[in-house]
């Protein structure tokens, strides 16, 4: 299994999710190949995309997967995507969800440095730290 971040072109983001866009933001089409599925030479499958907008104090992640995949998702796809903002030269990374899944989810991290913080009109606030 790999999972691969391709940068896109914020225009195609504001004209498809006007509410996922922010002008100072990157995007990134999610990738996975998964070769057991198709054998050693697996095919890049779309599943979503990520967002990351800087902060003052670093940055905030927001990541949309298309519903056909989300009850898929592996370790390894969660911990590429949280692992983005690093690769970008990022030292902080805040998440905001009110979706219990997604709380329930990164409450579940602490082990991988994912922190709860607060209740932000009803969205819940994760933090993480990168060395």
């Amino acid at each position: 299994m790999d999972t691969r971040f391709t940068e896109i072109d914020p225009s195609a983001v504001q004209s498809g999710f006007p509410k996922f866009y922010d002008q100072q933001g990157r995007f990134f089409e999610i990738l996975h190949t998964d070769s057991s599925e198709t054998g050693s030479s697996g095919r890049n499958q779309p599943i979503g995309f990520v967002g990351v907008r800087p902060l003052e104090a670093g940055c905030e992640l927001e990541a949309f997967i298309f519903k056909r995949y989300r009850n898929a998702l592996t370790k390894g796809i969660v911990l590429a995507t949280l692992d983005l903002p690093n690769t970008l030269g990022y030292k902080r990374c805040v998440m905001k969800t009110s979706l219990k899944t997604v709380i329930k989810l990164l409450n579940s991290m602490r082990k991988y440095g994912i922190i709860p913080v607060s209740l932000d009109h009803h969205s819940h606030v994760f933090v993480r730290e990168f060395e």
